[in-house]
């Protein structure tokens, strides 16, 4: 569910290209296809915070709250939990 939740910093080499390898391999197994179709309809959307579960989930361009919280971490996030104060 990591790699297919669209993180690379766990894969040896962290490139897109090797999550995309990951996920082909992934589709080809037993339960992938059914494991795949429901990371899209998980993932497709941000609704709930990946870490708490929280469903005060907010993009960062919209919020001025998110972005002040953001002056001081790293820039390439495009979610943010208000209830734990996570980016993603």
């Amino acid at each position: 569910m990591y790699v297919l939740a669209g993180k690379t910093s766990r894969i040896t080499g962290g490139t897109t290209e090797d999550q995309m390898r990951l996920i082909h391999a992934a589709d080809k197994t037993r339960n992938g296809p059914d494991e795949i179709s429901k990371a899209r309809k998980k993932f497709a959307t941000e609704t709930h915070c990946r870490r708490c579960n929280s469903s005060r989930v907010v993009k960062i361009e919209y919020s001025i709250i998110a972005r002040l919280f953001m002056l001081f971490r790293e820039g390439r996030h495009n979610y943010f939990c208000k209830e734990c104060k996570w980016t993603w």
